[in-house]
């Protein structure tokens, strides 16, 4: 898969939203974060996303990705970034992600991801995401669904 390298950034991956980030390069990122995450020990994480029109089917994908590395999802729901960090810590789950352009224009998007304990991934994480993508680097499983919104915190 051809990736614009740029969308690796320090903290998270985004970027434009169809002419960077779809939901085919979602459903890698999600894969390969999943990887990371089971390779480290980890079989379950939280999931949640923004209000921006593109976050629902950029969430499916990375949800569908994340599942298919054989970790599980707890469905977070609408969900800020802050209390996608407390719920993983809460909730004690293996890692947490957000669908969320942040502060960016509406037509960018991306993902933040944490390890257990809401510990952001680091640089170098997040650029081995990208190298597990271009090298089709994957664990494979069937991971588990299930819906828990922030209201049962």
């Amino acid at each position: 898969m051809t990736l614009n390298p740029h969308i690796f950034r320090a903290y998270d991956v985004r970027g434009r939203v169809g002419a960077d980030i779809t939901p085919e390069v979602f459903r890698h990122v999600g894969r390969a974060y999943a990887t990371l995450i089971r390779r480290g020990g980890g079989q379950r994480i939280g999931v949640g996303q923004d209000n921006r029109l593109s976050s629902a089917d950029l969430k499916a994908a990375f949800v569908a990705g994340v599942r298919a590395a054989g970790v599980s999802v707890v469905d977070l729901t609408l969900t800020p970034t802050p209390l996608m960090y407390f719920a993983t810590a809460h909730w004690t789950l293996d890692g947490g992600a957000n669908i969320t352009g942040s502060h960016n224009p509406i037509e960018y998007n991306g993902v933040k991801m944490v390890h257990a304990g809401a510990v952001p991934l680091t640089e170098d994480e997040i650029q081995s995401l990208r190298t597990m993508i271009e090298s089709a680097d994957f664990e494979t499983g069937a991971g588990g669904r299930e819906t828990r919104p922030p209201r049962e915190l």
